[in-house]
């Protein structure tokens, strides 16, 4: 299967992050946070329009294994672990599973069949190709929330 991993660099932000540095650690690091989720909501917006959904939910045995809609409700916004331990600041796009006890292919509320949905015409490549063309819009998002956060800031820091 294809890797269908997308990573966006956003380049040409120089006077922005010559202000960023200029602020506290915490807050420069809330500001890039709060833009990149800003960013990452306009991809997920457009993944969830993509994504299939059941019409009717699935019984066996009179026992409901499968909701309309679980899927599309799991593609979440998450803040990247793997990046705050390396010092950066990260968020991803993705299909959040159940939580624990709740995991299981008996579990009406766990989306674990997501994986099997982009081996299917329409399913859950669709929803991948819709999110990467979302990718130029949510660069103009984090583009623009960051200058507000970064304005908002400098306006916080400048009172006495």
């Amino acid at each position: 299967m294809a890797d269908d991993t997308f990573i966006v660099k956003v380049h040409g932000l120089q006077d922005a992050i010559a202000e960023l540095k200029a602020l506290p650690a915490k807050l420069r690091r809330r500001a890039v946070l709060n833009a990149l989720r800003a960013g990452a909501r306009e991809v997920r917006k457009d993944m969830r329009a993509a994504t299939p959904v059941l019409q009717v939910p699935v019984r066996r045995k009179g026992r409901l294994i499968r909701q309309p809609g679980t899927v599309r409700k799991a593609i979440s916004v998450r803040t990247s672990r793997a990046a705050s331990r390396a010092g950066n600041i990260g968020v991803f796009v993705n299909v959040r599973p159940a939580k624990g006890a709740n995991r299981g292919a008996t579990n009406p509320f766990d989306p674990f069949y997501w994986r099997f949905l982009a081996q299917f015409k329409g399913g859950g490549g669709a929803a991948l190709r819709a999110g990467a063309a979302a990718l130029s819009r949510a660069k103009a998002v984090i583009e623009e929330r960051l200058g507000r956060e970064i304005a908002r800031l400098g306006q916080k820091g400048s009172q006495p």
